[in-house]
């Protein structure tokens, strides 16, 4: 009998262990999120996806799907073709407003974050590429 248990127990653990990599690092929480996400002081912040998998696709919705859901952002797909949509620069106000300027090859954004919470809490994901404070670029 109580080699049966240490079976049970040994195949759970072996289980548990085979599923672990396949598992998103999207944050457990949304309260921590919200905790560390919040601040009056907020910084334009480009921020890269990694895309080198088959599921490219599915972690970047999961990530949007967390900006949303956690941090109460709105994503909006930019569309350079569409007259309807104005440039990030004339809607900086809105600092709940995330922009996804990806392509077929890269999955990027650009959003109003907190440089502590960016730095050390969203560059931290296992599915975050970089993390980069954008900077203004004047052409006289």
């Amino acid at each position: 009998m109580k080699t049966s248990n240490i079976a049970k127990i040994i195949s759970f653990l072996i289980i548990l262990f085979l599923a672990i990599p396949s598992i998103q690092s999207l944050p457990t929480s949304c309260q921590t999120i919200k905790k560390d996400a919040t601040s009056n002081e907020k910084k334009e912040f480009i921020v890269i996806l990694k895309t080198d998998t088959d599921t490219a696709d599915e972690i970047k919705n999961k990530h949007f799907d967390m900006l949303t859901n956690c941090l109460g952002r709105v994503v909006k797909k930019f569309d350079p073709f569409s007259s309807s949509s104005s440039s990030f620069q004339e809607e900086e106000d809105n600092d709940n407003e995330v922009l996804d300027i990806s392509t077929e090859e890269i999955s990027t954004y650009i959003g109003h974050f907190n440089p502590d919470f960016a730095n050390n809490v969203l560059a931290k994901f296992d599915e975050i590429e970089i993390v980069e404070e954008s900077i203004k670029v004047i052409i006289d």
